[in-house]
């Protein structure tokens, strides 16, 4: 498989990301971690998951994506041959709850939700972290400045957003800028015109 820039991060990553939505809800563990087996087998390296997949199949918790990711990472022996991507901001902070229930962006909540993400994924750092989705209650200053400690103390190495508009990611890399805060270099929207003059890594995604 083709490995290509990560960005403008000097990485180079697997020109295929395998997303982990399902596993360990609709896909179960044996064939999940096939599919896993055969994705590195193929030369993949790169793998998608989030602190919430997939809170809304019947008896999930939103545990169980990462859980098993880090349960298939820890039998292999393979940690340091995969690049984890992986989200917080949209867990529901009660059971059943939905989106409109979701954790958010404060800076308590992102220092729990790191810590609940290196667990379950038994790893002492986070590759590429993303925020899932818009707080607007929070202030973008208290996000951007928790997410740069996270960055500063080694628990992730990059940070990236998904699910935001375009001026909004000018916004937040304007104040990072100015405060001399690590920068949230990638999108989850396909097409958008902020990322070819800056040579941003942009992921597509679909619902199957």
């Amino acid at each position: 498989m083709q490995q290509v820039p990560l960005g403008k991060t000097g990485v180079q990553v697997s020109a295929i990301c395998l997303g982990c939505m399902f596993f360990g809800t609709r896909i179960p563990k044996e064939i999940a971690y096939q599919l896993l087996d055969d994705y590195v087998e193929a030369g993949g390296c790169f793998v998608d998951t989030a602190n919430n997949y997939a809170f809304w199949v019947e008896g999930a918790t939103g545990d169980e994506s990462e859980t098993l990711l880090g349960n298939w990472m820890k039998e292999r022996r393979n940690r340091d041959q995969i690049f984890v991507a992986t989200k917080m901001g949209a867990r529901p902070t009660v059971p059943g709850g939905g989106l409109d229930q979701a954790e958010g962006l404060s800076a308590r909540t992102i220092i729990k939700a790191i810590e609940g993400s290196l667990k379950r994924l038994q790893t002492d750092h986070i590759d590429l972290y993303y925020t899932h989705m818009e707080d607007r209650a929070t202030p973008l200053e208290e996000t951007l400045e928790a997410l740069d400690r996270l960055v500063r103390e080694g628990k992730v190495s990059m940070l990236g957003c998904s699910n935001r508009m375009t001026w909004r990611i000018e916004e937040a890399r304007q104040v990072s800028r100015a405060h001399q805060w690590a920068e949230c270099f990638s999108v989850f929207n396909s097409g958008i015109a902020i990322c070819a003059p800056n040579r941003e890594l942009t992921s597509a995604f679909s619902y199957v």
